[in-house]
């Protein structure tokens, strides 16, 4: 691993960690476009002033989606231990001072949760892993979907964000289109083409200059499609 590389990652960890032990109560808002279509913005400012008024030490921020769009806005509640985390769903502006007054509580709110994501089921709300939605689901490269803030790059370097990068540092180029390949990676348009041979094919072009076009944008903003 590129050394410069290893240490912003182990800065990130270090934050990481001391962020999940700040003894404070986390609060996170899951913040895309289906969320903000259905009010997550408004929630998350209530949220804010709802905390503040009651004197609650808590840090609200936000997360990616859990993919639930259907129940945004959602809402993830970690406990000031660290022990126990709750992701409820359809938590409206107006049912913002009905969560916080049962933080305040220090208990949950069954009517709106979706499942305990982590520490243990409860007698009112099971684990999110055996919610209908998440059943039969195995995320890997969006396993941090919901748990990590996809606007603050130390959360992805703390969780694995660029180790691909730091490797194929140290990778000769006809290694790393052979790893892409044997990954199996492929395009999402329909036809599946792999990645490793478009690379390949970029990299045996003998026309100057050449040129890697990645498609970063869904071309239907707000579809509720994650690609």
């Amino acid at each position: 691993m590129n050394a410069r590389l290893q240490k912003l990652i182990d800065n990130a960890k270090a934050a990481w960690n001391a962020e999940q032990a700040s003894g404070r109560v986390r609060i996170r808002v899951t913040l895309d476009t289906s969320s903000i279509a259905r009010g997550a913005e408004e929630t998350l400012a209530r949220l804010r002033e709802a905390a503040a008024s009651r004197k609650i030490d808590a840090d609200v921020g936000i997360t990616g989606s859990w993919g639930f769009c259907w129940m945004e806005p959602c809402v993830t509640v970690r406990s000031a231990a660290g022990t126990h985390a709750v992701l409820y769903g359809n938590v409206t502006p107006e049912r913002v001072d009905e969560l916080i007054a049962a933080i305040a509580a220090g208990r949950d709110l069954p009517e709106l949760a979706l499942g305990v994501i982590e520490g243990n089921a409860t007698p009112e709300i099971p684990l999110l892993e055996d919610h209908p939605f998440m059943k039969g689901q195995v995320r890997r490269l969006m396993a941090n979907l919901g748990r990590i803030d996809p606007e603050n790059i130390d959360h992805y370097l703390a969780h694995g964000g660029y180790e691909g990068f730091g490797k194929a540092l140290e990778m000769e180029p006809e290694a790393i289109i052979k790893e892409v390949l044997d990954s199996g990676l492929g395009g999402r348009g329909g036809g599946g083409f792999p990645t490793g041979r478009k690379w390949d094919f970029l990299r045996n072009a003998t026309a100057s200059p050449r040129y890697l076009v990645c498609n970063a944008d869904e071309g239907d903003p707000g579809a509720y499609m994650d690609r």
